[in-house]
Order: structure tokens, then C-alpha cells, then sequence
């Protein structure tokens, strides 16, 4: 496990098609829904391991303003993952969830893993007030008339 990262899509960008097989997909709920894969395997939950590199990519995360709490408490682990049913309840609370946890999710991933050693690992970060930066904006996100967000681009 070498803790690489890749980012595949802008998170503002909805991984539609990811978290949902017929059903409905929920991935392009709520303010920000960013989807992070694992690779590896249900039954070697991957947080027996090191977790080289989570602590960039939480304050990635803290940066989103996605909440460090995991609604739905642990996953389960395999077989009984793939019965697990979501809660529209507890998704709607936002926070991180496993992918057997997202509501008409099919998925038995990611196991039996420890939130706590993912959410434990750093101290979530108070923001003081507006980030101070030279940095340019980020781009809006343009919403098509069917209201999904497609992609983002930079401002005209």
C-alpha cells in the first residue's frame, strides 16, 4: 500500500453511475458528494493496514466542509455488507458512509473497516474565518435544465 492518490473527476463533478445499479443513484446528492475508492478487497478491511496518506486527503475533505462523522456507524462486514440496507435518513445527515450504506446501494464494499481509524486519525480543522489566498476562484458549476450538474467549467 503505497497511499498514492489520483483524482479522476473535480469534485464538482457527480461520479454518476457509481452508487447505484438501476436504483436510484445518489450521487449527485446533496452540496457535495465526492466518491473515494479503495483499492482492495471487502474481506481485508483496509484499515488493518497503514493508512499512508489519509490525513491529506481529510483535509481535502475538511476543506469541502464534509462532516467527520460516519452516520450509519461501522459497515458491515462480508457477506452481511451486501444485505445491508441504507437509511435515506442517515445520508441525508451527510458525513462519510461506506458504499453498502448509500440507500439502494448493491455494493458489499468496503467491509468490515474501522471509521474510527479513518475519522480518528486528525483532528477535524476550525476554520477562523475566509481562506486567505492569491490563489484564482474556483470555477462555478454550470447546472443543465434538468437541474444535474454535468461538469464544472470556468465562468464566462
Amino acid at each position: 500500500m503505497t497511499g498514492e492518490t489520483a483524482q479522476l473527476l473535480p469534485a464538482t463533478a457527480a461520479a454518476l453511475g457509481q452508487l447505484a445499479l438501476g436504483g436510484v443513484d445518489r450521487a449527485g446528492e446533496g452540496r457535495v458528494c465526492v466518491l473515494i475508492q479503495v483499492v482492495g478487497h471487502a474481506l481485508l478491511p483496509f484499515t488493518d493496514g497503514p493508512l499512508i496518506g489519509l490525513d491529506a486527503i481529510l483535509r481535502w475533505l475538511d476543506s469541502w466542509e464534509v462532516p467527520r462523522c460516519w452516520p450509519a456507524g461501522p459497515p458491515a462486514t462480508v457477506p452481511a455488507s451486501y444485505a445491508q440496507t441504507g437509511n435515506e435518513r442517515l445520508w441525508a445527515r451527510g458525513g462519510h458512509f461506506g458504499h453498502s450504506q448509500v440507500p439502494e446501494s448493491r455494493a458489499g464494499g468496503p467491509g468490515g473497516i474501522d471509521p474510527e481509524r479513518i475519522l480518528g486519525s486528525a483532528a477535524p480543522r476550525q476554520r477562523p474565518g475566509p481562506p486567505q489566498s492569491d490563489a484564482a476562484p474556483l470555477p462555478q458549476v454550470r447546472h443543465s435544465r434538468n437541474g444535474l450538474r454535468p461538469h464544472a467549467t470556468a465562468a464566462p
